[in-house]
């Protein structure tokens, strides 16, 4: 089976490095299933299939590609450590052995990306090495300026420089269960989209599996409620628009459409018929069709 790894990188604008990243990766044997990149957060999330032994390679790659983005220049309203901001490897399977081999697989990118690329390197998720770090939040904490003092006392890298650069920051590299990245775009302010996110979560009583993040879409009269649905199994796509829907009500505050980051899997997307579905800014993109279609072509 092949691997999957779905890195996000600090740049959603320029054409020219975004697709000098797809080639970066291509050229090291890994296929590329998908790429969504948002001008508003400035960042570009690719869904990447190939081989265990090229994933290292590849990542070494894209971020070599992302050499000439200077972070302290950077603007968008989605939070990033680094240009090659997180590669996360995707266990597919709900087996300890499917974990295992993303986890090791992980560390061994970490490893490959740190020295050549001069770059801090922490593990988080399934491939985390201390609690501090499980969580990508609990290492975002405070923002990339934090994070570089933070560097040289509680919270070290893992491997790689032990200094932070404020041009280049970090790279978090991890192992996870299949997660879906959900948008519901707003009329109105930010504010109201801070309040429906911190009530949506699950740490303050939100569905099970949802990590929530309110902002304003500048240059637009949106504001977002971007969503990270970590057990989609348990709180799907049309579960977590319920929820946000029933708090934007009380907001009085009204959706004007709905999105997917990436690719989900075909068993958990909505019904088209969903009222979510009907708000789809774009069309919902199957990852086991696109599997399919890479094994047509490899065959």
């Amino acid at each position: 089976m092949a691997t999957l790894v779905v890195p996000n990188i600090s740049e959603g604008r320029d054409r020219e490095t975004i697709g000098n990243s797809v080639n970066s990766v291509e050229s090291e044997g890994m296929s590329v299933l998908d790429v969504h990149s948002d001008v508003h957060h400035n960042r570009t999330v690719l869904t990447l299939s190939g081989p265990a032994a090229c994933v290292p390679g590849a990542m070494v790659a894209l971020a070599r590609s992302l050499d000439h983005v200077d972070l302290r220049r950077h603007d968008g309203v989605h939070p990033r450590m680094g240009r090659l901001d997180v590669c996360p490897v995707v266990s597919m399977r709900p087996t300890a052995t499917s974990t295992s081999a993303a986890v090791e697989l992980a560390r061994a990118t970490g490893r490959a990306i740190a020295a050549p690329c001069d770059l801090p390197v922490y593990f988080y998720g399934d491939a985390a090495v201390r609690p501090g770090t499980r969580s990508l939040a609990a290492i975002r904490r405070g923002g990339l300026k934090t994070l570089k003092v933070r560097a040289t006392d509680e919270l070290p890298p893992d491997i790689g420089p032990p200094r932070v650069d404020l041009s280049r920051g970090v790279v978090c590299v991890g192992a996870r269960r299949p997660m879906i990245a959900f948008n519901v775009w707003l009329e109105g302010g930010a504010a109201a989209a801070r309040r429906i996110a911190s009530r949506v979560r699950t740490t303050n009583g939100g569905p099970i599996g949802v990590l929530a993040l309110g902002w304003e879409l500048p240059n637009t009269p949106h504001s977002q409620v971007s969503m990270n649905l970590i057990e989609p199994d348990r709180t799907g796509i049309g579960d977590a628009f319920d929820a946000v829907a029933r708090e934007a009500l009380a907001e009085d505050v009204a959706i004007a459409g709905t999105e997917v980051v990436g690719m989900v899997p075909e068993r958990l997307i909505p019904s088209p018929a969903a009222e979510v579905s009907q708000l789809f800014m774009t069309p919902v993109r199957s990852l086991d069709e696109a599997l399919r279609r890479l094994d047509e072509t490899v065959d």
